[in-house]
């Protein structure tokens, strides 16, 4: 039996990965999260900040700033922000482009910024293959030589991202070569590849999937028992409920983090199972509490832990605990009292914490902490990507004014 161990930060955008990952495939989450930020303009603070990072030394800094900046601008395909993500050299910051252009629907402007970047020879095969398989079809001809090129001749893990974009519009010789690839566990650990598996409608891959839990290193086995999940084959369920009862408290963490998504009830079943003191139980419990529509207490309690995880994810999951009632219109709404819980940690000293209690103060519309979220954004000691959250709740506030 392979157990999965991989690092946190990897298996949470792994598990972030899965309600975008398979729109076709329901159900995954029974509730639409809808970001206010798309379109909605970013000025004064918000933009000065914003603007300052967009062009910071660090990739990743700049990739987070582009990416709220390109998303929320009210100018066609992110104006000038666009151009600069997109034409940016690192991939990091190429990434959060694709991400941010697509979140903007079916905006002509960003459509064609897309193929732009899809048919460049000089972007890194995984990017402008994943903005392939994000444009509508048919995709034009300089797409699909692009696309082609960046697995004909490339090494199977390479050339996946690509080989996978050229199957999905048909092509038998790149679908044999994801499925070689696939089974050999040939893959990188590659969120965005994880949502292309997911979803690419390809005889044959369920068995490949398979075939690559047995073959692939552990770092890339949680990609695809994610692919499997998403996909709802019964063999990637199997994986993960092996992991619950691993002996490594890690392992049964990430185990639960897979899951979280995962709204069937199955997965619902194997979350009750894993539900205990310890701190990968305790989440399992915040998750059903979320789903299960129970009594906001259970997030207020978990916050008064004094593991940071637990805390973390009393943030996270009180937050949606919110949008599923509102979603729902079942008239009742635990709003004020999640409004009390995300005041306490805006102010929590581990910055991740921090960094989740302003996305979902965002999402949530929760205006009665505007001052604590502009107090974090002028701080000059917090962390980047906290003012970089600042910001970006910021402009979801004030996209509901």
């Amino acid at each position: 039996m392979h157990t999965m161990k991989t690092s946190a930060l990897a298996l949470l955008a792994l598990a972030s990965s899965l309600v975008a990952c398979a729109a076709r495939r329901a159900p995954v989450a029974s509730f639409e999260v809808v970001d206010p930020s798309v379109r909605a303009g970013v000025d004064g603070p918000a933009l000065a900040l914003l603007d300052q990072y967009a062009q910071d030394v660090d990739g990743p800094t700049r990739a987070a700033a582009l990416e709220v900046l390109v998303r929320a601008s009210v100018d066609p395909a992110g104006g000038r922000f666009g151009v600069a993500a997109t034409w940016d050299p690192e991939p990091w910051v190429q990434r959060a482009a694709l991400r941010a252009l697509s979140q903007r629907g079916n905006e002509p402007e960003s459509v064609a910024r897309l193929a732009e970047l899809a048919a460049r020879s000089d972007v890194d095969p995984s990017v402008r293959c994943r903005a392939a398989v994000l444009l509508p079809t048919p995709v034009s001809e300089s797409v699909q030589a692009a696309t082609r090129a960046g697995w004909e001749r490339a090494p199977l893990w390479r050339g996946l991202p690509c080989a996978a974009a050229d199957a999905g519009w048909g092509s038998e010789a790149a679908r044999d070569r994801v499925l070689e690839a696939v089974e050999q566990g040939a893959m990188a650990l590659d969120p965005d590849l994880v949502r292309t598996l997911a979803a690419i409608e390809l005889a044959g891959l369920e068995g490949a999937l398979v075939s690559g839990l047995e073959a692939a290193d552990e770092l890339v086995r949680p990609a695809l028992t994610t692919a499997l999940l998403v996909r709802g084959d019964p063999a990637g369920l199997a994986a993960v409920r092996d992991s619950l009862s691993d002996a490594d408290p890690l392992v049964r963490m990430e185990a639960v983090l897979l899951l979280a998504p995962i709204d069937r009830p199955e997965a619902t079943q194997q979350l009750a199972k894993a539900a205990n003191d310890t701190p990968e139980g305790q989440v399992a419990s915040l998750v059903l509490a979320a789903r299960e529509g129970s009594g906001f207490r259970v997030f207020e309690e978990a916050f008064d832990s004094d593991n940071r995880d637990i805390r973390r994810a009393a943030v996270r999951y009180g937050g949606e605990h919110v949008q599923r009632e509102e979603s729902a219109s079942s008239g009742r709404s635990s709003r004020k009292r999640c409004e009390k819980l995300l005041a306490r940690a805006l102010v929590e000293p581990d910055p991740s914490t921090r960094a989740e209690a302003l996305r979902q103060t965002g999402l949530l519309g929760m205006t009665g902490l505007r001052p604590v979220v502009e107090a974090l954004l002028a701080d000059t000691d917090a962390e980047d990507h906290v003012r970089i959250a600042a910001a970006g709740a910021l402009v979801s506030l004030d996209a509901r004014l």
